[in-house]
């Protein structure tokens, strides 16, 4: 996984800052922005071959869900991944979109002491994520129409949020998404804000 850069500004940022706060029991929503990479499961092309793969790129997507307690809690996302692109001397050849919808546990542990106060704590996400990779050959990879490709993969996440103002909490959040069998494996840093009804 060529990862390290965002591995590393998450971690960095997960010790700076804190993390989720003891969530509010109740519903929310949100929304995140953010950058990722793909891992597609295959070796590095040749530079040789005049093909340059790109694996990186924006990550968007929306989420609801439910807290029990404050350390509690059940959502559901929706996500838009960065994009697989495959060029041969400048020229797209293939390009493949990935969707995800998840259904995701979520545990708080709020930090409460003199530095950090009360609005900081630390969260965990762990479930399942539905993926979509929908494929648009052109060129020697041309095929009737669009590839779509279904996939069940485990997910997890981890970072910190703030609780901002009353109602309202921004988050820094580390994901990955597994790869099995050599398909692809999605890796995100997001800032999402979630609000509390």
């Amino acid at each position: 996984m060529h990862l390290t850069k965002l591995s590393i500004t998450t971690a960095v940022a997960t010790l700076l800052f804190g993390a989720s706060f003891g969530a509010q029991p109740g519903l929310f929503a949100g929304v995140a922005l953010g950058y990722g990479q793909l891992n597609n499961g295959q070796k590095d092309i040749p530079s040789e071959s005049g093909l340059t793969e790109t694996l990186t790129g924006f990550a968007y997507g929306v989420s609801a869900g439910y807290n029990f307690s404050n350390y509690l809690g059940v959502e559901g996302q929706v996500n838009r991944n960065p994009s697989l692109e495959l060029k041969d001397s400048g020229t797209t050849v293939l390009k493949e979109k990935i969707y995800d919808i998840d259904i995701l546990a979520d545990g708080y542990l709020p930090i409460n002491n003199d530095y950090f106060g009360s609005d900081f704590g630390l969260v965990g996400k762990a479930g399942l994520a539905y993926l979509e990779v929908k494929a648009s050959p052109a060129g020697e990879y041309s095929i009737d129409g669009p590839d779509t490709v279904h996939l069940y993969r485990p997910k997890v996440a981890a970072g910190v949020s703030y609780d901002a103002i009353k109602n309202m909490s921004i988050s820094l959040i580390y994901s990955h998404i597994f790869s099995i069998k050599g398909r692809v494996a999605v890796d995100t840093g997001t800032l999402s804000v979630n609000y509390l009804f």
